[in-house]
């Protein structure tokens, strides 16, 4: 990705993009893993997203529940492939800044342990809950 490329998907992840970390239950336990998302209305501008950052799984949804909604396009990048987005565009990002770094440090602290003790299932939480704070809606 050239600079401007880098520029422009920050602005634009910054006002249509999501940082989900959350639980994901498996079996008797869960494990926290992190997902980005890039949505909007627009094909022309998510496909031209999709072309930059040339990762992740382009759809397309239609909410029906209200007959006046337009059909919703998106980029879903796993947390693997978010952290390399989040990397690139950590510079040129204001509003989700802070949420782009605790995304990294998961996966960061998710990739030196591959059997998580009770310190590190801890810490994984904890940037769970201050994710959820800083997407919290309203004031």
């Amino acid at each position: 990705m050239q600079e401007t490329e880098k520029a422009y998907v920050a602005g634009f992840f910054d006002g249509e993009g999501c940082i989900y970390i959350g639980r994901i239950k498996s079996r008797n336990t869960y494990t926290i893993t992190g997902r980005i998302i890039i949505g909007g209305t627009d094909k022309s501008i998510i496909d031209y997203v999709y072309n930059i950052i040339q990762n992740g799984r382009k759809n397309d949804t239609q909410h029906n529940r209200k007959p006046n909604w337009k059909k919703m396009f998106r980029i879903e990048l796993s947390q693997l492939q978010g952290v390399k987005l989040l990397q690139d565009i950590l510079p040129y990002l204001n509003l989700k800044k802070r949420q782009a770094e605790l995304f990294i440090k998961l996966a960061n602290l998710k990739r030196k342990s591959t059997r998580a003790g009770q310190y590190e299932i801890k810490r994984q939480e904890q940037i769970m809950e201050e994710n959820r704070k800083l997407n919290k809606r309203g004031i």
